[in-house]
């Protein structure tokens, strides 16, 4: 999962290089994914 992500971002970044615009999208991106993976840390947690 984590090669995952950091293959994601890598690939955001690459784009973002390429087309200024997409940046933001990309950190938005970055920003929705680290938040669906803390709510999976958090929810094994609360259910133990």
């Amino acid at each position: 999962m984590a090669d995952d992500l950091f293959l994601i971002q890598r690939k955001i970044k690459a784009n973002a290089r390429k087309h200024p615009k997409m940046n933001k999208e990309g950190k938005i991106q970055k920003k929705s994914q680290l938040q669906k993976s803390s709510k999976n840390f958090r929810s094994p947690k609360v259910t133990v």
